[in-house]
């Protein structure tokens, strides 16, 4: 009777002892795997996320040297074709030209300048000289040297001039002072007497330069 009474709570109890270890089981199994999935999946993280870094700093080296790049593109090309420098290019060229043209200038003149004296080194000049005084006497000491001069006053100074070299006409007779194809004629005279006689030449002056037709 006893072990009849007994013998179901010994079989509960098994019943329970059995499904506590089942459920043990379990959860040791899981955990288990969970321990052994969990380095593999941080090993992969791990992996991955050092894998992504270097291709993060090749792809930041990557987009700052293109857009370096792309900014200097603009800086090269704005300096090539930048108007103002191209508009001082352009002056400075037009300066070099004119600096060219203004050197040949001064080579032609140069050239003129030397012709012109061989010419009148190979014909003097006829230099007539109104007012024989003082002054006239003294210019005429430099004027005789490079070229003919005849002289012509109020008073006679023809024993002077016949000293010193050159023409004397009086100036009673003006237009036989203006007859000699004088090429330049020099007022040597007083100030005092400087507009008379300058009035007094005048229509001798015209008279000469219309028969003459030579316009000087």
């Amino acid at each position: 009777m006893l072990s009849k009474s007994k013998s179901p709570s010994i079989t509960l109890r098994f019943l329970f002892v059995q499904l506590f270890c089942l459920v043990f089981f379990l959860a040791s199994t899981t955990r288990s795997f969970t321990t052994l999935n969990h380095p593999q999946v941080n090993k992969n993280s791990s992996s991955s996320s050092s894998t992504s870094q270097p291709n993060n700093v090749t792809n930041l080296q990557m987009s700052s040297s293109s857009s370096s790049s792309t900014q200097s593109e603009p800086e090269e090309n704005g300096s090539s074709t930048n108007p103002g420098t191209a508009s001082i290019r352009a002056q400075a060229g037009k300066i070099q030209q004119l600096k060219e043209k203004e050197a040949a200038l001064s080579r032609l003149l140069a050239a003129v300048r030397r012709e012109k004296l061989s010419a009148l080194r190979s014909r003097p000049l006829t230099i007539g000289i109104v007012g024989f005084g003082r002054f006239g006497q003294f210019i005429t000491r430099t004027f005789v040297q490079h070229g003919k001069v005849i002289a012509t006053s109020r008073s006679d100074y023809t024993d002077l001039a016949t000293g010193m070299g050159i023409e004397y006409v009086s100036l009673t007779t003006p237009e036989l002072f203006l007859e000699k194809d004088l090429d330049v004629i020099v007022l040597a005279t007083s100030i005092v007497s400087f507009e008379g006689t300058v009035k007094s030449l005048v229509p001798y002056l015209e008279d000469y330069i219309q028969r003459s037709g030579t316009g000087r």
